[in-house]
């Protein structure tokens, strides 16, 4: 069973004038067109577009998608596809993927997180560094004046 295709449910004049953003909002004003369902005016998010319960929340591979925190969880899923927590640090995302491909469960998010690493507000520079050049220091050799 697939899922059902809905309308691109946008705001009027999206189209039409660049400054009007391509998105979603509940139209409020008493004048809306939108509001009183004019057909001209394109489709509403209603209860009618809502998909059937045995394919809502399936991931467009086909599957459905469960999120987990830690290795354990792992344990009993089948015909699933797995999403990591975005709260979970390196080395437990290290050992989700691990065990996962040793189930054969396909992770959506596998990647380690990249650390940035940043100085802090008050830090010195470290010592032995480079600092900025004088401007002395880089004059042409030659005759002063």
């Amino acid at each position: 069973m697939n899922k059902k295709k809905k309308p691109n449910f946008i705001i009027p004049n999206s189209k039409s004038i660049m400054r009007v953003p391509s998105r979603w909002r509940k139209p409020r004003g008493i004048d809306n067109k939108k509001r009183i369902r004019a057909a001209a005016h394109g489709a509403s998010p209603r209860i009618g577009h809502k998909n059937s319960g045995l394919v809502r929340f399936m991931h467009p591979c086909g599957n459905f998608e469960v999120i987990v925190h830690n290795p354990a969880q792992l344990e009993s899923l089948k015909d699933v596809v797995i999403r990591i927590s975005g709260s979970v640090g390196n080395k437990k995302r290290i050992a989700i993927v691990k065990r996962a491909n040793e189930l054969k469960l396909r992770v959506l998010n596998p990647a380690v997180k990249q650390r940035e690493i940043k100085p802090k507000a008050g830090a010195k520079a470290p010592k032995g560094g480079e600092t900025k050049p004088n401007a002395e220091a880089k004059e042409p050799k030659g005759e002063k004046k």
